[in-house]
């Protein structure tokens, strides 16, 4: 029998992975905006957002809601799909 501990345990690896994956993609976002020479703040008002959310984006915080990705992409006129497909926006159960 699989002990609770285990289980917690296990969950906790996941997430952690989840969570540096995450990571590691939203840099992408910092690389799209500096290579369009937008500040923080100007991207961050241009999108609706304060320059302390978008930070929080970028450094992987907070996941940016669907429809904020697609702003970002249509300002930064980044067409690929990646950006999108790399954010996961489901929820998992563990």
């Amino acid at each position: 029998m699989i002990s609770k501990l285990f289980i917690l345990n296990k969950c906790k690896d996941i997430n952690n992975k989840r969570g540096r994956e995450y990571k590691e993609k939203m840099l992408k976002l910092t690389m799209l905006r500096i290579q369009a020479d937008l500040k923080q703040e100007k991207l961050a008002t241009d999108i609706g957002k304060s320059r302390s959310t978008l930070s929080s984006y970028e450094n992987g915080r907070i996941i940016p809601p669907y429809k904020t990705i697609l702003k970002i992409k249509n300002i930064l006129n980044y067409f690929e799909d990646d950006l999108l497909n790399e954010v996961n926006y489901k929820k998992k159960n563990c």
